[in-house]
């Protein structure tokens, strides 16, 4: 039997299963096999299931675009002189479409994710976040994909994925947890090792509230500390296509 999409697989599986009188589990998701999964899927594995429906589900999406819409109740970026010295690279690598030098508070904010299957069959997906400041809108940009060698996530940074980044993730008292780890500059077909001194370490938590989605990052670095930073709700739109 042919099946156009993988929700009809999975609502025929699931059909099968209850005549047998079987529990009818199966998502679209649990039909894939781990190098087919979304990138987070992959990642967390059974863990996946610790976090809130709703979160899950926005791991979880099969291809398609979906966007969410909010408010940065803050984004913030360090006083002093280590903020001083953190402006000038924010500014630089807001070009490449990364992170940016703007802050404020109350900041409408849009994400837009995509899940594509890639040539070799594993499903990518990207993060486009776009907060309108008065001044105007920044753009942060990012590919993700699992890497089963590594066993992780990699997150390709800017508008060319000029940034590789590995992401270790957890799931703790259902909130999805994501750290970078090491981290590569990416120009032509080099691949230069960042230095840990120079890097921009994140951490990343999202959470459920409600029917919200709410997100806290912070950008450290051994030198300058924590010096970027942003935090807000969100609510899922609609699949765009």
């Amino acid at each position: 039997m042919q099946y156009h999409t993988l929700e009809s697989k999975a609502e025929s599986v699931n059909a099968e299963a209850e005549s047998l009188g079987l529990e009818a589990s199966f998502t679209p998701t649990t039909l894939l096999t781990k190098n087919e999964k979304p990138p987070f899927v992959a990642a967390l594995g059974p863990a996946l299931a610790e976090a809130r429906p709703q979160l899950k589900a926005h791991f979880s999406h099969s291809p398609g675009v979906y966007r969410y819409q909010g408010v940065m109740q803050k984004v913030w970026r360090r006083g002093g002189w280590r903020g001083m010295v953190a402006k000038p690279f924010l500014k630089l690598v807001s070009r490449m479409e990364m992170l940016f030098a703007y802050t404020g508070e109350e900041i409408p904010f849009e994400l837009i994710n995509e899940v594509r299957r890639m040539p070799d069959g594993r499903l990518s997906m990207t993060w486009e976040r776009l907060f309108y400041f008065p001044e105007g809108r920044q753009r942060f940009y990012a590919v993700m994909v699992y890497d089963p060698q590594r066993q992780l996530i990699i997150d390709y940074l800017g508008n060319q994925g000029q940034l590789e980044v590995e992401l270790h993730t957890q799931i703790c008292n259902e909130v999805v947890c994501v750290s970078s780890g090491r981290q590569w500059w990416r120009i032509g077909n080099w691949r230069l090792p960042f230095p840990k001194l120079l890097a921009g370490q994140a951490q990343v938590c999202e959470w459920q509230e409600g029917q919200d989605f709410c997100i806290r990052v912070v950008i450290q670095n051994p030198l300058l500390g924590r010096f970027f930073g942003y935090e807000g709700c969100f609510k899922f739109v609609g699949i765009l296509f």
